[in-house]
């Protein structure tokens, strides 16, 4: 990636993509292509020929208006063999730091924390659920109250609550958002910032790529039906089928021996 850092006055970035034909035979209609979702940006380059073993590179310029908003931003790159059947799924990133330097406090002295990821990528099924941990620490030398939040996660996600911490020096806390996935959000790779603030400051951010696929599956006909019969517990629907084979066995025995008429004496 071709800047990777990129300021207000850039307007594009280079995107080159080396391809390698790892398979057994030639291949005359290899595809390429790179798209971001934040940059409203999709292109694909098709009819690649490649004999065995044999690489090739593609470059893409991957346009976007001046003053892009700071953040990290990613490119799906993803490769296709006979024209349709996807190989190879990559992604690549660049930052724009554009009014970076503007959000910095002047005067004063600037509060501190550091900000630390469980994982930078994670899955998330339509409909499903993805726990993002991290952790927050106070570098500062006085106590100090933190919120915690995910930016740019309601193209996918449903929304959700900031967090607030209250620590003091040197203190750490664990943090955890659960993200539940929109039931119509299209598949793909999707970039969101963690940001930690205190009062109307940044302290320290990092970039989450959220992996959006497939649908979450859906309750079990089993777990339905027992919530039909009240939760009723596996020993109560026991207790109760018993109950119902003794009534109908002396339902029986009254209609073999009771429910004969004695003959009359005249």
């Amino acid at each position: 990636m071709t800047p990777s850092v990129v300021d207000c006055q850039d307007t594009s970035v280079q995107a080159a993509v080396d391809i390698l034909n790892l398979g057994r035979s030639d291949e005359d209609d290899v595809a390429v292509e790179v798209s971001s979702r934040a940059l409203n940006y999709r292109k694909r380059i098709s009819n690649i020929e490649l004999d065995e073993n044999d690489g090739d590179i593609e470059v893409f310029d991957v346009t976007f208006p001046k003053n892009l908003a700071a953040g990290v931003y990613a490119l799906e790159v993803q490769t296709y063999y006979d024209g349709s059947h996807l190989s190879n799924t990559e992604v690549a990133q660049f930052e724009s730091v554009c009014g970076k330097l503007s959000e910095q406090p002047t005067t004063g002295t600037a509060t501190k924390a550091a900000l630390t990821l469980s994982q930078s990528a994670v899955s998330l099924k339509r409909s499903g659920v993805a726990s993002v941990g991290l952790q927050v620490t106070n570098t500062d030398t006085a106590t100090k109250q933190f919120t915690v939040r995910i930016n740019g996660a309601e193209d996918f996600s449903e929304s959700f609550s900031p967090k607030t911490l209250t620590l003091g020096p040197g203190q750490s806390s664990n943090v955890f958002f659960n993200l539940k996935g929109k039931s119509d959000a299209d598949e793909g790779t999707y970039t969101a910032q963690v940001v930690v603030e205190s009062g109307s400051q940044v302290v320290d951010a990092e970039t989450l790529t959220v992996r959006v696929e497939g649908q979450a599956s859906s309750t079990t006909g089993a777990a339905t039906a027992l919530s039909g019969l009240g939760g009723l517990s596996s020993t109560t629907l026991w207790v109760i089928g018993d109950i119902v084979l003794i009534g109908l066995a002396i339902a029986f025995i009254w209609m073999i021996f009771g429910g004969k008429k004695r003959p009359t004496v005249i």
